[in-house]
């Protein structure tokens, strides 16, 4: 436990000037201090080389169909916006992340909305296993599951076919 950072480390790295002004300038001092927190706590759990990158892998694709689901458009919170998924064993994998070890600047978090989503997204799968996130991935119909070929690595899940699943079935942390 002793590469985990605290809550209270985190809250020292809070940058109040991070925030992009163009969005964000009239909230209140209490507001950009929750959007800061927010920002942090999102932004240490998905770049700490410690942190279970299976995990990661599934979070990232559960939050981006949680947007999908409730936005119902392709997600512009990656901060490489020509994102591909792959369908590896384990599940998908986001290309980006994976194949350049880009392991920093997962998000664009530029206003409140973006967070509130990915805030509530990354709620709902802390209540969740890596194990489970996994065996959900890999269910019947989803888009991981078309295109998974056993001990294949690389093969590209379609966008297209991630944003038409996800548009038209809850992911399965929705109630």
């Amino acid at each position: 436990m002793k590469n985990k950072k605290t809550f209270i480390e985190i809250l020292k790295n809070i940058r109040l000037s991070d925030i992009n002004e163009n969005e964000n300038n009239n909230l209140s001092d209490e507001d950009k201090i929750y959007y800061e927190t927010q920002k942090a706590f999102i932004e240490n759990k998905h770049t700490n080389k410690n942190y279970n990158k299976f995990r990661k892998y599934k979070e990232l694709y559960f939050i981006e169909a949680f947007i999908l689901y409730k936005e119902k458009k392709i997600s512009n919170f990656f901060a490489d916006s020509n994102h591909k998924w792959w369908a590896f064993d384990a599940g998908p994998v986001l290309d980006t992340y994976c194949s350049r070890g880009l392991d920093k600047e997962i998000f664009i978090i530029s206003n409140k909305k973006n967070l509130k989503l990915i805030t509530e997204a990354v709620g709902y799968l802390d209540n969740y296993g890596t194990k489970f996130l996994i065996e959900m991935s890999h269910k019947e119909g989803t888009p991981w599951q078309k295109y998974y070929e056993k001990g294949k690595k690389f093969t590209e899940i379609p966008n297209e076919s991630i944003i038409e699943h996800f548009k038209n079935n809850k992911p399965f942390f929705i109630k």
